[in-house]
């Protein structure tokens, strides 16, 4: 089963057991939807807790969660990311894609010359910026608009962009 991560667990807050939750994802409704947080490492469940309650604060959730009682056993869960399954995910729109649906993907030129893989995306404010491991070992930024992203394609799996978008980190 493959999880997607919505946040991860940023600490404890007080003393009673309750944690502290950084979303990370374009959708904060999924929290609200959610009977039970399903702890994940490196796409593995961990944990499920049934959530007692949950509100935001500061940017953050607030989660008491069943169980987790003290500081000392939320502290244990730190760092654990909060997933759903796939299929809780709402349907993107037609201009947008999941990040696990193009993780890893193919970069090619409009030549469709491989010239390396999509490994992260970073937020920038309004448009978002790729990341991509170069075949020759190098790493290049580019920047997620329609002159230097050219077209995704998650069904054949590959992402074309413009060569002159390219920023290379070694500069």
């Amino acid at each position: 089963m493959k999880f997607i991560s919505i946040g991860r667990i940023a600490g404890t807050y007080g003393l009673d057991g309750e944690l502290k939750i950084k979303p990370n994802t374009s959708h904060p409704e999924l929290f609200d939807q959610m009977e039970f947080l399903l702890l994940t490492y490196e796409n593995e469940l961990k944990r499920s807790l049934k959530i007692e309650d949950i509100r935001e604060h500061n940017n953050l959730l607030i989660v008491r969660l069943k169980g987790i009682d003290s500081e000392i056993d939320a502290a244990k869960l730190k760092g654990l990311n909060v997933s759903i399954t796939e299929d809780m995910l709402p349907k993107a729109n037609d201009d947008e894609v999941y990040w696990f649906e193009i993780e890893n993907m193919p970069v090619v030129l409009p030549s469709k010359k491989e010239i390396g893989r999509l490994i992260d995306v970073m937020e920038s404010g309004s448009v978002d910026i790729f990341r991509i491991a170069l075949q020759d070992g190098r790493f290049a930024l580019i920047s997620n608009n329609k002159d230097h992203v050219l077209e995704i394609n998650t069904e054949s799996k590959y992402i074309v962009v413009s060569e002159q978008g390219l920023v290379y980190e070694d500069l």
